[in-house]
């Protein structure tokens, strides 16, 4: 990445604080803010941070609308924008809406984080649904060859479909199962261990990262629906076996 000199991020959460991280030293790196607190990156004013080579969008979906039109007027036109963001048909078309003619784009799903890359980003993956000019390629070189992530590369829709089954299901499953309060239990099994591995995965990730791979995937609610339609299914199987099996028994009794 020789040819960019400063990266700028938007959203000082986990993510961007992770993002920076991962930034080589000889880079400048900026960040912007409003409610961020405790963070090493230097704080600097959002057209500051639009004035990097590099500007990466580490905030929540919900936040997309309102910070796109102000990055919008104050991007040059080499900057390359890049979107981390966990669901991608509805960030690429607010992109299209509030950066019609930007050409210098990079929407992206890390498919991992703070917690499963504390070891180092070797071996995870990236995803690619749409790259837009010479940085973008940069970009991806050096997430290939000195991170060592491999990259995927698909559509928008393509990605949200397969993310549906694969992330929003997983999300949501273990949301429900942290609302049950399992507790602490005298005797354990493997399966069991599994289902609090879920829950200890809920506390993991923010409100704000559950609610846009739920609601931010046009997919997600019928996956969603299919989980509970099965369960429903399997729940009256269950009753019309336990039906049988009475009606057998008392058959038997003298």
């Amino acid at each position: 990445m020789k040819e960019i000199k400063s990266v700028g991020i938007i959203g000082l959460g986990s993510f961007g604080r992770f993002v920076a991280s991962l930034i080589p030293s000889r880079v400048k790196t900026i960040g912007y803010d409003i409610d961020a607190v405790g963070s090493d990156i230097r704080r600097a004013s959002l057209g500051e941070v639009c004035a990097a080579d590099v500007v990466i969008l580490a905030v929540p979906l919900g936040s997309y609308d309102s910070i796109l039109p102000k990055v919008g007027s104050l991007l040059k036109p080499d900057t390359l924008i890049i979107d981390v963001c966990s669901v991608k048909k509805m960030p690429e078309s607010i992109f299209d809406m509030h950066l019609p003619d930007h050409v210098n784009i990079l929407m992206t799903h890390p498919l991992f984080g703070p917690q499963s890359a504390l070891g180092g980003t070797a071996g995870h993956r990236l995803v690619v649904t749409k790259s837009r000019g010479k940085r973008a390629a940069t970009v991806l070189k050096f997430c290939e060859d000195q991170l060592g992530l491999e990259i995927d590369f698909m559509s928008g829709d393509e990605h949200d479909e397969t993310m549906a089954k694969v992330h929003a299901l997983t999300f949501f499953v273990a949301r429900g199962l942290a609302r049950m309060n399992l507790g602490d239990v005298v005797i354990k099994t493997p399966s069991y261990d599994m289902l609090q591995n879920l829950v200890r995965f809920d506390k993991t990730h923010s409100n704000e990262l559950f609610e846009t791979i739920e609601l931010g995937n046009p997919y997600a609610t019928i996956v969603r629906r299919q989980l509970i339609e099965s369960f429903d299914i399997l729940e009256k199987e269950l009753s019309r076996t336990r039906e049988t099996v009475d009606v057998n028994m008392s058959t038997r009794c003298p």
